[in-house]
């Protein structure tokens, strides 16, 4: 399998010989900003003419949490030229990967290509003189020049994202509020949703849009939102949950061995966390350092206090804090942390609004206080924001600096280090976060300051656990990123990625520290594929995060050149966006015609009415039209493609009944107009799942026993067990082969024969490519 989705078990360090992946200490330097949301544009270039928008045809495919999102626009050139260069212009998500970008050239789409530039920031930047951009298209924009004729410009744009985690929902947002630049509703709207899970899928909706609604059948969804004249005042969001325990990590893997220039293979771990309501919290400190230098005078210090005054107010009841501001000299709002109470949050929100901007900068002394002011038995997070160099103070050296408030950060305390501007010292912050296992963030302007703090405060507001590292057994991988590792909370999820030589299934163990212990979660039999081309964005995500990192280490030792052609050697081969490429002009294309503005929603479900899997394939077609054939192609996993049905285009569907359960296929649509001329081509993805039902429990709540039954239709090696919220082990209910249904029957015992206390369990089955939990309440 190429993708598998498994539970860590805390248990006691093995002795046993251990692959490490090394966690170095390195800053992930993010350009963070304003978040604002639109949909794509197209802008005369030096001018501020916008063309008319015509239609965008949005699919997206969600596995779990990936998402991968493919975008269709069109735009109406009626200016007078026959030629012009315009600005294409999108605001990607800020952590998402943009794999391609094409223009449609008589039926087909010319993908461009990667090269490098000789400007600072590539297309993944605004020109600083470009305020209307900067404003309208966020943290991380997509932007290039393009050359095009009179009449209809169509242009195809593909990126893939992890899906935000907030507050125990996932939640993905196409952009489409454009109300800061244009009201005029689109001509044509079309947004498929595929949404596919090994787990439950839990309360998925379209919150923005209610009247579309979500056809939910387990662990699949879909979702179309379609609509003529189509209004472009909010984004569009969709939310789901996941009936998930514990700390779940979900593994995907590629590998095209039969590749001569790229035979290693390439795999993305997620640390997925719990709900909010089924986590357990952890205390922390949290320490806010504010640069009130002289430099910050103005609208800088004003957003920095107004993002202090905020986070602080939303901490929680069992944390302490500080705030601590510099200048020449520094000072503190308590001589040692306090509680979070409603009392001391609003005593430090008016201390802070008493600091006014003077003097040099003294990053040493403030720094140094946090950290020792730092609790081994919490999360300890430190927070600095500042715009300068650091030029006073008791130690000058920035060396020296790093070194002595490292040696003192015997708490492991994280330092996330803010930079406001050109003025800070980006280089010395990066070491000082790389040292301390954080991270170190850029700031371009003022009113960035509270949208940055705020976002990167959210994420980290909840923790639950300490990450240390990751260890294999039984596989081997190599460059693995990031070389730090976040710490897990519930509003934000720890990615991983890496290569490895040859495919096969290990164990892979989450090293952390929880409540000052140390605690390991344990993933059995990980699988990374020997040859499975089903992940291929999986290459892309390594590759930006080797980029990331490399960048990092630009910036840290001085900008050398030989880093920055490893950059872009690396950027050309995997086709991703660095700070020194940008995509240059298209070359043909080698593939048949694929214009998803006819297929408006193409999309596929499995059903299992008649005891056996079938695969349907349904469409709608924008505009209407009733004329035109539609071939189905299916490409199952021995790599052979057989011809599935012809059918009008006006029936909307085929059924195939010739796919089994546990295996992938690939459709491939092809329409053809009335002269048998190829005018469309699609390719989507369809995994059988395993039918596999675990029952409710019964009776729930429970006192004495609950009793539960486990269907499958075929044999197969099955494991059922009882967990607790964070996915410890409580008792194994069952672990071998099974066929038919089983009754199954928990005493609310644990596996030495003991009454385990009142509370909620899970209980998990897991066979091949399926997982299934149940939550059990036991009342003593």
């Amino acid at each position: 399998m190429s993708m598998l989705t498994l539970f860590g078990k805390p248990v006691v360090k093995s002795r046993r010989t251990r692959i490490w992946l090394v966690v170095l200490a390195i800053a992930a330097l993010t350009f963070v900003g304003r978040e604002v949301k639109a949909d794509g544009l197209l802008m005369k270039t030096n001018s501020d003419t916008l063309l008319h928008h015509v239609s965008t045809v949005v699919h997206v495919s969600i596995n779990e949490m990936l998402a991968s999102t493919v975008v269709d626009l069109a735009f109406l050139n009626t200016l007078s030229q026959d030629s012009i260069w315009v600005k294409f212009a999108f605001p990607v998500p800020e952590k998402a990967v943009v794999t391609d970008f094409g223009v449609y050239k008589n039926g087909a789409i010319w993908f461009y290509k990667v090269s490098a530039t000789d400007t600072a920031h590539g297309n993944q930047g605004i020109p600083q003189n470009d305020e209307t951009l900067r404003e309208y298209l966020g943290p991380n924009p997509f932007v290039i020049a393009v050359k095009i004729g009179r009449g209809l410009a169509k242009f195809r744009l593909k990126y893939v994202q992890v899906v935000d985690f907030r507050d125990g929902f996932y939640v993905y947002t196409y952009p489409l509020e454009t109300s800061e630049v244009t009201t005029a509703p689109l001509d044509t709207f079309a947004l498929t949703l595929s949404l596919t899970s090994s787990h439950q899928i839990l309360d998925a909706e379209c919150t923005s849009h209610p009247s579309y609604n979500f056809e939910l059948v387990e662990n699949q969804g879909d979702l179309v939102v379609f609509g003529a004249t189509f209004p472009v005042n909010k984004d569009v969001r969709v939310r789901y949950r996941l009936e998930q325990p514990g700390i779940e990590a979900t593994v995907y893997s590629y590998r095209t061995p039969s590749d001569p220039q790229d035979r290693d293979g390439y795999f993305a771990v997620i640390f997925r966390p719990p709900s909010i309501e089924l986590a357990e919290v952890l205390e922390k400190y949290f320490a806010f350092i504010i640069d009130r230098s002289g430099s910050m005078s103005g609208d800088r210090l004003r957003y920095a206090k107004d993002a202090a005054k905020r986070c602080i107010m939303g901490l929680t009841g069992k944390d302490v804090f500080n705030v601590i501001w510099f200048s020449s000299t520094e000072g503190a709002f308590s001589d040692t942390p306090v509680p979070a109470s409603d009392e001391n949050k609003q005593a430090a929100v008016t201390f802070i609004e008493s600091l006014r901007a003077s003097g040099s900068t003294n990053l040493y002394s403030p720094v140094l206080k946090a950290v020792q002011q730092a609790d081994p038995s919490r999360v300890n997070q430190i927070v600095l924001l500042t715009d300068g160099y650091h030029n006073a103070g008791p130690v000058l050296n920035r060396g020296q600096v790093i070194t002595r408030i490292t040696q003192a950060n015997v708490s492991g305390a994280r330092i996330f280090c803010f930079g406001i501007s050109q003025g800070a010292d980006l280089s010395f912050l990066a070491k000082l976060a790389e040292a301390n296992g954080g991270a170190a963030y850029k700031i371009d302007t003022a009113d960035e300051i509270g949208p940055a703090v705020l976002q990167f405060f959210q994420a980290i507001k909840y923790p639950i656990l300490q990450v240390e590292g990751v260890t294999f057994e039984g596989v081997e991988p190599f460059e693995i990123y990031p070389k730090v590792l976040q710490d897990i909370s519930t509003g934000q999820q720890l990615i991983v990625t890496g290569r490895y030589h040859e495919g096969g299934t290990g164990v892979m163990t989450l090293h952390a520290r929880l409540r000052g212990s140390d605690t390991t979660f344990v993933y059995e039999n990980i699988s990374l594929a020997d040859s499975s081309v089903e992940y291929p964005f999986v290459r892309k995500l390594w590759a930006k995060q080797k980029i990331d990192y490399l960048y990092q280490q630009w910036l840290a030792q001085g900008q050398p050149e030989a880093l920055r052609q490893q950059i872009i050697e690396l950027s050309i081969v995997y086709g991703v966006l660095s700070p020194f490429t940008e995509f240059s002009q298209p070359e043909p294309p080698s593939t048949p015609v694929e214009d998803a503005g006819i297929l408006a929603s193409l999309q596929a479900s499995v059903n299992w009415a008649a005891g056996s899997p079938t695969v349907h394939i349904s469409w709608s077609v924008s505009p209407a039209s009733d004329e035109g054939l539609v071939d189905v192609w299916r490409q199952g996993p021995g790599g052979v493609e057989e011809h599935v049905a012809r059918v009008p285009l006006s029936s909307g569907g085929v059924v195939d009944r010739a796919v089994e359960e546990g295996k992938s296929y690939r459709y491939r649509v092809v329409v053809t107009d009335a002269s048998g001329e190829v005018v469309a081509t699609r390719e989507l993805t369809v995994r059988v799942p395993v039918k596999f039902g675990l029952s409710r429990a019964y009776p729930n709540p429970f006192n004495s026993s609950t009793v539960f039954s486990l269907s499958l239709p075929n044999r197969t090696k099955v494991t059922v067990e009882v967990r607790d919220l964070l996915g410890r082990r409580i008792k194994l209910l069952l672990a071998g082969e099974v066929q038919g249904t089983r009754r199954l029957q928990w005493d609310g015992k644990d596996e030495q024969g003991q009454d385990v206390p009142s509370g909620l369990y899970l209980v998990r089955a897991v066979c091949p490519g399926r997982v299934w939990i149940r939550k059990v309440a036991l009342v003593r």
